[in-house]
């Protein structure tokens, strides 16, 4: 005795289905994608409304700064490098004249980085009366180191400070 499918149906039967399982196919993807396509097209619709570019708004005006802000800000902003300046004077000022060779390049550097940091407009006046006290100071090191030391240099750098002192009680007055 032949043996039988376990589903029933013999191989023969099974040709007979594939052309009816796929008109079904036809039939049902025909009838979903009428329902499912305004789903997938809202669906669309939104991601590309949500990524789309958006107007922005314009921006509003900054107020100009005063000179007397814009003093105080690239003040505050070479603080760090001032304070520097400070204690390093003040280290060169205990060493020994033998000895300021190092003191004496720590300040030539800092000077560097006082005449590389930008200042605004209206302070470059202020600017150059506080690098050319510090020159000053540092020519007054080295005069010393020479055994040249005058009473002249001291008083250029005492000049100039008090200049960039008057220059920026000035700028800030407002």
């Amino acid at each position: 005795m032949p043996r039988q499918p376990s589903c029933g149906f013999s191989p023969l039967h099974i040709k007979h289905w594939i052309p009816v399982f796929l008109a079904f196919l036809l039939v049902s993807s025909t009838g979903c994608s009428a329902i499912i396509q305004p789903k997938v097209d809202a669906a669309v619709q939104a991601t590309l409304t949500a990524i789309a570019p958006t107007a922005t708004p314009e921006a509003t005006p900054t107020p100009e700064l005063t000179c007397s802000e814009l003093t105080s800000q690239w003040l505050a902003e070479i603080g760090p490098l001032v304070r520097e300046w400070d204690d390093a004077l003040a280290v060169a000022n205990s060493t020994a004249r033998i000895s300021l060779a190092n003191p004496v390049k720590d300040l030539q550097r800092i000077s560097r980085s006082l005449e590389e940091a930008p200042a605004p407009e209206c302070a470059q006046q202020a600017k150059t009366y506080y690098i050319n006290y510090v020159n000053a100071e540092i020519d007054v090191f080295i005069k010393f180191m020479a055994q040249e030391y005058t009473d002249a240099a001291m008083m250029t750098a005492s000049d100039n400070y008090a200049m960039f002192q008057a220059e920026i009680r000035n700028l800030t007055a407002d």
